[in-house]
This record gives structure tokens, sequence and C-alpha cells, in this order.
């Protein structure tokens, strides 16, 4: 199923030098997501903030508004300008009693009733009326004037409810979000049936409102199931309904491609798209309903994009869903329900494969790593006999590069160690939110999105970015605007300095790149010497995973599918269900749904299902001389020779437990084989 189909991001048009800038230095005293108000503030306090889709607003004490961030179609200030700034008032004069935030527009409800919208407006979602120019900007009133207690800004669609509690919705109408009917040339409706509401929420392609009754009636997009429950995967996926078992509610949001509501005994429902557990706590594609276990009573809840946040009758709030960007309030990134994980599953955790080991989080914030050790790329101690190592501390994520590895600590302060030989394990000082490892280089993103690399990729690329990766010997990140943007090695065509779209996840392999869009589609680019820029055309996807030349990637159900390089079988995914994959040089690791970690292709040290005589560590070139190293008795060895970083081919030899040093003679054709380098002790 896919997730986010509705999605219709325009194309970026900045039109003026961008800043950055950090939220504005004001108090809050409530639960930005949630609306809920605490103790008597100061003048000129915020009370309420409403988060939109990459920019926020907030009422102050004395009812003026404020907006700060992504401002490209106006929908912080009213004025189409810049990329970020750091603060503005909404366009007109008044003080606000309601405001919400869209996907890239802004609506709010004045003391006098009257309502205003402002931003992105080629649906028609500010006024009713579609715009074509100014940037598809606009700022003005909803269609037909009048007074509203309510408003909700969506995805491409706006709903306010008037003061005699009926319904008014304008902007897209594709999936019929706007009156239960699709269509493209209607941009003004009312919920199919009519009545009275006391609540409205419009979410990225479909509509709930809370009628005066304490029923339910949701409308448009239910692709997910997010309408009723019973997903619609007909075009153009049009449904009205209620929510599944219907009954009384007291409050409803309307999310992405979920939709949750408390029922008047105070118990949560949710239902539409959990791939990332947003229903439930617990990521299920099949999932059509629920809510997390022992979850007790809510007061308020809001569902936002591929999360869930709820206030609790104690006054405690938990968040469950995607914790990508630590939007559970945990600094474990992965799907969780607002604590970290414990026990023996990995699932929620970190892992990520090098050249020829992998490292992944434990629990307790050690790193365990397995594989080759012949740069100190497991702990720091090169060694030709150690294979796997624990490093104690607290750490929150780790990176294997090639032949090193790097880890943020809880502190968010960088540690690198391994092969060191350009500076890639010599951080620079400071505090980051992610980490990337490559070749011979590694890079950081800091907490305003900027980034930062070291080694022999020192350059400090035009961001922010809310995601980067780092390939061999370049490094592409996602941008703020969903904008890819590449630097380094372009010799392939694999960082090209930008990719437009909507992307969601950038993985940068050996000499290819692939990104996982916001329609769960695949991308790759680059080298394509093993078929690994040709993704799977069937399908929908959740994660990418760039190796050396192999890709994997997760299917929304779960399953994986590997494809280029695949000398060591790591491009041959084994059957079962997954969370997370990671691939490598020449190996391949995954957590299974049941938490543990499974590796196929070159033996890493994890389970893995492949025999101890195909079992390869390193194999090194420098200054033409070749330096393989394995384990084992005396049997045949399948390795791979590399020169200029190249893969080359496969080559048999036998030997014992220990390393020998060879010549590259000549590299010569084969009748069986397209290329053998032939080897001279």
């Amino acid at each position: 199923m896919l997730l986010y189909h509705t999605v219709r991001k325009p194309e970026r048009r900045d039109t003026c030098q961008s800043t950055t800038s950090a939220p504005p230095s004001i108090g809050f005293t409530t639960i930005a997501a949630l609306g809920v108000l605490g103790h008597e503030e100061p003048p000129n306090r915020i009370v309420v903030a409403r988060t939109g889709y990459y920019h926020t607003c907030g009422i102050k004490t004395n009812g003026t508004a404020l907006c700060w961030g992504y401002d490209n179609y106006g929908q912080v200030s009213g004025t189409s300008c810049c990329l970020f700034i750091s603060t503005s008032q909404p366009p007109g004069d008044g003080a606000f009693s309601q405001i919400s935030a869209g996907q890239y527009h802004t609506c709010g409800i004045k003391t006098d009733g009257s309502a205003l919208c402002w931003g992105y407006d080629y649906y028609g979602q500010v006024d009713g009326t579609p715009t074509s120019t100014n940037n598809y900007s606009a700022t003005g009133p909803p269609p037909g004037g009048g007074t509203f207690i309510q408003i909700s800004a969506g995805g491409v669609q706006t709903c306010g409810i008037r003061t005699d509690l009926t319904v008014l919705c304008w902007g897209d109408d594709t999936y019929g979000e706007l009156d239960g009917t699709a269509g493209t040339s209607t941009h003004t409706g009312s919920p199919p049936g009519g009545g009275t509401f006391t609540q409205i929420s419009a979410g990225l392609g479909h509509t709930c409102g809370l009628k005066t009754d304490g029923t339910v009636l949701c409308w448009g997009d239910d692709y997910n199931g997010q309408v009723d429950g019973s997903p619609n995967t007909t075009f153009p996926y049009e449904t009205t309904g209620s929510p599944p078992g219907g009954g009384t509610f007291t409050q409803i949001s309307a999310g992405y491609g979920d939709t949750c509501g408390i029922k008047s005994n105070g118990s949560l429902l949710c239902w539409g798209y959990d791939a990332y557990g947003q229903l439930d706590g617990s990521p299920n594609v099949s999932t059509a309903s629920g809510a997390p276990s022992g979850l007790g009573t809510v007061t308020r809840v809001t569902a936002g994009g591929r999360h869930t946040c709820a206030l609790k009758t104690n006054g405690s709030v938990l968040c469950w869903g995607d914790n990508t960007y630590s939007q559970l309030g945990t600094i474990v990134s992965g799907t969780d329900t607002g604590t970290p994980p414990g026990g023996g599953s990995y699932a929620q955790l970190g892992l990520s494969s090098g050249q020829s080991h992998t490292c992944r989080m434990n629990p307790n914030g050690s790193i365990y790593c397995t594989g080759d050790d012949t740069q100190g790329q497991l702990d720091g101690t090169p060694s030709t006999t150690t294979h796997s190592a624990t490093l104690s501390g607290s750490y929150v994520q780790v990176s294997a590069g090639q032949y090193h590895t790097c880890a943020l600590t809880n502190t968010r302060t960088v540690k690198c160690w391994g092969d060191g030989a350009t500076g890639m394990s010599t951080p620079v000082s400071g505090i980051f939110t992610q980490i990337a490892s490559g070749g011979g280089h590694s890079c950081g993103l800091r907490p305003d999105g900027s980034d930062v690399c070291w080694g022999d990729e020192p350059l400090v690329a035009l961001g922010p970015f809310v995601q980067i990766s780092a390939g061999t010997n370049h490094t592409c990140g996602i941008r703020v605007d969903s904008m890819i943007v590449c630097w380094g090695d372009n010799s392939s065509g694999q960082a090209p300095e930008y990719t437009y779209g909507s992307f969601v996840q950038i993985s940068a392999g050996g000499s290819h790149t692939c990104g996982l869009a916001f329609d769960s589609t695949l991308s790759c680019w680059g080298s394509d010497q093993y078929t690994q820029a040709v993704p799977p055309i069937v399908g929908t996807f959740s994660q990418i995973s760039s190796g050396a030349a192999t890709n994997c990637a997760l299917r929304t159900d779960g399953t994986a599918v590997c494809w280029g390089k695949n000398a060591s079988g790591q491009a041959v995914a084994p059957t079962g269900t997954f969370t997370a994959l990671a691939a490598g040089g020449d190996h391949t690791c995954g957590v299974s749904t049941a938490g543990s970690v499974i590796c196929w292709g070159a033996s890493t040290g994890f389970s893995s299902t492949l025999a101890a005589s195909q079992t390869h560590l390193s194999v090194k070139i420098s200054n033409g001389w070749t330096t393989m190293q394995w384990r084992g008795p005396k049997h045949a060895i399948g390795y791979n020779v590399l020169k200029r970083g190249q893969l080359l081919n496969s080559h048999l030899i036998r030997g014992h437990h220990r390393h020998y040093r060879f010549r590259i003679h000549r590299v010569v054709r084969h009748p069986t084989l397209s290329l053998v380098a032939q080897l001279r002790k």
C-alpha cells in the first residue's frame, strides 16, 4: 500500500537569497502539537502553537500571531520570498483567536470571527480561487467571507466551521476531500450530507468532522483506509464513511495517511496507514485500526505525518510511530512508542554496514561491531585475529564507513575509529544530530541543518539538510525542501549538484546513489556496471540502502529486495520480513521483524546462510601490491580484487590463516568470467 500517495508537492521556486534561523526565543506554555494550554503567562508569550510541514505558527497572550520556518510560498509572512526567515507576523492587522498551519499555507481566525489564509494557493486552498501567478502565493479570506469558530489547514485543502456550525471547505478536490465527490474543477464544497459540526480536521487528502451528535464523518482519499478503516484502492480513492466500529467521539484528528479519534469513554482509536506504527506503536501494513496497548484514557490527540501524540488524562504525553527526527521525544531513531527499547530486540536501533564490517546499536547504548578489523574499524585497535568487539558507553547512532566507523554519543558529539589515512577518523568538534561515514570521509549534520565533513571531502554543502548519506567518494543530502544536493566525485554521475523531486531518504553507495521519494518509489543514478542504478519498478518501499555496488530496499510489506553486484551473494535477500536493511561492500544485513540481525553475502560474524569457505575479510591494494586476509583452514576463498576503487572480478586462491602479498601481474579476459586479475606472489 502507498503512503502519502496524495502528496502534491509543487516545484520549488526560491526567489531570493535564503537565510537560516533558530525558532524565536520566546517561551512556550503549551504542547505545540496538541494545543494544551498551560498556566497564565506574562504578556507577549506564546500560549498556543501549531506545526505545519516545515513551518510553525503561534499566538501570543496579547492575541498577535507569530510564524517562523520555511517561507518559500509565503506560508510564514504572506509574502513569497525566502527559503527561511527568522520570524514574521502574518499579513494584515488584528489579533487571532486560533491559527492552523497546513502543508504550505496557514489560516487563522481573528478575534472578530473573520478568517484569513496565506501561502501556497495553487489549488485555491487560501481563498477558493486557484492562483497561478506570484509564485502560486496568495493572501485572502475564505470564499464568501463570513465568520468562523474553527479552521483547519490541511495538505491542499482548508475547512472551517461557521458560526451556524455548518462546514465550508475550499482548495483541491481531486480525491473528494472537499465534499466527498472527487473532481478537479471544484474548489469549494461542504461535507456530504450536510449537517452541523463542532470540530473539523483537514488531513493530507481527506477530511474528518465531529458532528453535534458526537458521531464522526470522514470523506476524501481512502487509499490507506484513513476514512473508514477499509482501504479503497480504486482511483480516485474517494470514500465517505465513519470510523470502524462507529460510536461517539469527543475529538478527531486527520493525519497524512491516518486518522485518530477520542471516544466518549476517553479511549483512543486510530485507523488508516500503519507502516510506521502511527496507529498502535507496532508497524504493520495490514493493520486497519488500533491504539497503543496500555495507553489508557486520553484528552487530546494529534495525528502527524508518520507519528501520533496523545495527552493522557494523568497529564503525561505519549507519542508513537516514526522517530527518524526524534519527533517522539526520544533520542533513538527508527520506529518507537516514545520510550527507549529494551530487551534483546534491535528492530528499533541502529544498524550500519561498511566494506567488510557491520555495527549495531545495543539497547543499553553500547555498540557491537563484527567483521574485518585490520584497520581497527571494530574497536580502534587493528587486529588480524579480532572479528568482533563491543564499545561501551552511551551512543545514539553508529555509521560504518569503508574501513572506519563513527558514532554519535548521547551528548551529540562524534567519535571515530579505524582507518584514518585521510583524516576521516578525526571528527571536528561540536554538536551533531546525525552522522554518515563514507570511503575516505565522514560528515555530520548540525542542529541548524548545516553539514560539516572531514577527511578527503571537507566541503560544506548548501543546506540546511534533514538527512545526509556518505558514499565512497561522494556525499548527498536531502534539504528541507525535499530536494537532493550532492557533492564530491561525479565521474559516474553519482553526485549531480541538484536532483529535483520530493524525497524522504537518500543513500549514497560506491559510484551510485539511490533515493526514496514521498510516493514510496525508488530512483537510482550513477554507475550501472552491475545494474545497481536500475531499481525494481514493481511495489512500494519504505527504506533504501546502497552498498559498494549493491542495493537493498525494504518493501512496504516488510520484505526485502536486492539488486546489483552479487559476487558474494549479497544481492540475494532471504525470505521473511524486516524492519531495517544495511548494504555494505560484499555483504548485507537486516533486522528481522523478530528483532534479530540476519546477514547474507560474505561473512560478518552475524548469522549467515553462507558457508565458512566463502568468508572474505579484506583485499586492499597499495603501490601495486594486493594484501589479502582471510581466516579458517586451508580451502578455496573467494575474494574481490580492487584496483583504483573499482571491483574487477573474483578469483580463487588457496592459503592458510595468514597474510599474503601479491603483485597484480595483469588483467586478462576469461572464457566464463568477464575479467580476472592474475596475481603474482
